[in-house]
């Protein structure tokens, strides 16, 4: 007897067949350290490079990812997400504390504003 796995998409990702044509490009595997905006913009990014439905960007994407993200992706519900918007915005909201840190450093004196402005000009 087959064990059937859970899957948390829907029945209408589900249904989607790959298109016999379709290959998907190589990305870096996603493990949950890095910042997952990054992650998800590449993978958007070479998604709609092939021009690639919105079912067949869900189903794909679970190859993307390792380690804590794959035990991440493994635990959601079933029938949870319907759409690849609800995969990302599932993906951001959980991994975001990967994010990298963009801020501009703290500048408490006057000293500390000219030498911003030095390294601003170099």
């Amino acid at each position: 007897m087959m064990h059937q796995v859970e899957s948390p998409f829907t029945s209408n990702i589900l249904e989607v067949r790959l298109p016999s044509k379709f290959r998907m490009l190589v990305i870096d595997r996603y493990t949950g350290v890095t910042d997952p905006l990054d992650h998800l913009e590449g993978y958007r990014s070479q998604m709609d490079l092939l021009d690639t439905q919105n079912a067949i960007k869900c189903k794909a994407f679970p190859i993307t990812v390792a380690g804590s993200a794959r035990i991440w992706f493994s635990r959601l519900r079933r029938n949870f997400i319907s759409s690849f918007k609800e995969l990302s915005r599932a993906f951001i909201s959980h991994f975001i504390a990967s994010k990298s840190r963009r801020s501009q450093p703290l500048i408490s004196s006057p000293s500390d504003k000219r030498k911003a402005k030095v390294c601003e000009i170099m």
